[in-house]
């Protein structure tokens, strides 16, 4: 038997239809679905307009309904825009969490192709500086092969070692060549230019010996005055005066006036030109940096025939001389001191 809806429900149902949208209409379907007025074996929705059958909102709070306000509606969106925000954030963090995780990955990869690839030969390779500078050519040959087998490009000074103990058991091209690879992986290294500049000269190649360092210095015109001097030394042997003296001069300028080789270069040529007053001036600033100096030009013969002018007789009177002597002996005590014991 079916209910009849009273007036109340009818006027209910009747608003229900009116208000389709409002949340007055889904509190009547609402009430009628959950009384049973609308009747016991519903086969179509109580609210066409809302879509609901008494089924649908048998479930349904009727508390839920009828707190359908705006107020309500507005604070449930701004509840469910802070829920958005929320995971946004996580998602946000959790994405970064990632990101760091990944680049620490990658970044312990690359350390650990780099330590394989590029290993550490410092203790090695000081081992052969140290037994080249004490003499033990075996020793210093051995470290050097083994910093070079390990690692071949990060150590040029390595190659500029076997360069050297080759020079020094008479191997000059096998030095040229060890010297070569130094330059290629240390383009601006001066000491390795000027070792290969010596290789070339005992193999007999002094001209390309002078081309090497001109175009090297070429290119590093700020070098250290030992490239200048090198270069001075080659075209004094060359006899190209004009050449030596620039490279002297050049020495003297990036030295500060402070390299007793160029100054004692400048004082040969001077020599060589019968210039006694460039000669007294060039070897006034040597013996101010090395008086010792004064006992070995006392005795070379390019300065015999400039003793006739009393200028340059007057720096090796006695008493210059004598103090030249006490310089000699108080260097020769440091350096013993030096030594280590046996």
């Amino acid at each position: 038997m079916t209910t009849r809806p009273t007036r109340n429900v009818r006027w209910l149902l009747t608003l229900g239809e009116r208000l389709p949208c409002s949340g007055l209409a889904a509190s009547a379907a609402a009430v009628l679905a959950l009384s049973g007025c609308a009747g016991a074996r519903p086969r179509a929705p109580t609210a066409p307009h809302l879509g609901l059958s008494a089924r649908d909102v048998s479930g349904m709070s009727v508390s839920a309904w009828l707190q359908d306000n705006p107020t309500a509606y507005e604070r449930r969106r701004a509840e469910a825009r802070e829920r958005e925000r929320e995971a946004a954030e996580r998602a946000a963090e959790q994405a970064d969490a990632e990101a760091t995780r990944a680049s620490a990955e990658r970044e312990a990869r690359e350390a650990a192709e780099a330590a394989k690839a590029h290993p550490n030969c410092d203790a090695e390779a000081r081992k052969a500086t140290a037994a080249l500078e004490a003499g033990d050519l075996d020793e210093a040959e051995r470290w050097a092969r083994i910093v070079v087998a390990k690692n071949p490009r990060d150590y040029p000074y390595a190659h500029v070692v076997l360069g050297d103990v080759a020079l020094a058991r008479g191997r000059p091209q096998a030095a040229y060549d060890a010297y070569a690879t130094a330059m290629t992986l240390d383009p601006d290294d001066a000491w390795t230019v000027q070792r290969a500049a010596q290789a070339q000269v005992k193999l007999g190649k002094r001209d390309a010996a002078r081309t090497l360092l001109r175009g090297w210095l070429g290119k590093h015109e700020a070098s250290g005055a030992e490239a200048w001097d090198a270069l001075g030394w080659l075209d004094l042997d060359a006899a190209d005066g004009d050449g030596a003296k620039g490279a002297f001069e050049r020495a003297c300028r990036v030295s500060g006036g402070k390299d007793p080789e160029a100054w004692y270069g400048l004082a040969l040529l001077a020599a060589r030109r019968s210039d006694a007053k460039e000669a007294v001036r060039t070897l006034t600033a040597l013996f101010a940096l090395q008086p010792e100096r004064r006992l070995v030009v006392e005795r070379e013969p390019a300065f015999f025939r400039l003793r006739w002018w009393a200028e340059v007789a007057a720096l090796f009177a006695d008493a210059p001389m004598a103090a030249a002597r006490a310089a000699a002996d108080a260097k020769q005590g440091a350096t013993a001191s030096r030594k280590p014991g046996p």
